[in-house]
């Protein structure tokens, strides 16, 4: 019997002994469920952060090919904008060059007119000659009158397109 007390404290001690192994391993326990709550909760803010990356990501995409579009559109209506500046250019110096044609084509009529008045010569044939200068001095002059309203619409449209 002189053992049995012994065993029984020893018992107790070991009793004991576990009981504050278990009393730890439940605390090392509530504190590994408090881990993994915490790691649960930045798992699912990271997953939410990703989705909100993903979604800006998108976001952006959609932004630059919208501004590619914008640009190659805008591209494309300088392109025609110059082309159109150019053939305004070209039809403007066309039409400067048919009004200095005419300028030309006037002023050498005025000078035949005053010839004719200062050296008269033989009338009928002078008169006969007047009337055909006046007809082509009109139509020179209505030449004249449409390509400067062609030379103002061509600078017109020139300025609206600078």
């Amino acid at each position: 019997m002189s053992q049995l007390p012994r065993q029984m404290a020893r018992l107790r001690a070991e009793l004991q002994a576990t009981e504050t192994d278990l009393a730890k391993l439940s605390q090392q326990q509530q504190s590994a469920q408090h881990t993994l709550i915490a790691a649960q909760a930045q798992i699912a803010t990271a997953q939410a952060n990703q989705a909100a990356i993903h979604n800006a990501l998108d976001n952006g995409r959609t932004a630059v090919a919208q501004v590619s579009t914008a640009l190659q559109t805008a591209q494309d209506q300088a392109n025609a904008a110059a082309g159109a500046l150019q053939n305004a250019q070209a039809a403007l110096a066309a039409t400067q060059q048919q009004l200095q044609k005419a300028q030309e084509q006037l002023d050498r009529i005025g000078r035949w007119n005053a010839e004719i008045v200062a050296e008269p010569l033989d009338r009928p044939a002078l008169q006969s000659t007047e009337q055909e200068l006046e007809e082509r001095t009109a139509a020179l002059e209505e030449a004249c009158d449409w390509a400067c309203i062609q030379l103002e619409i061509e600078q017109e449209t020139l300025a609206a397109l600078l």
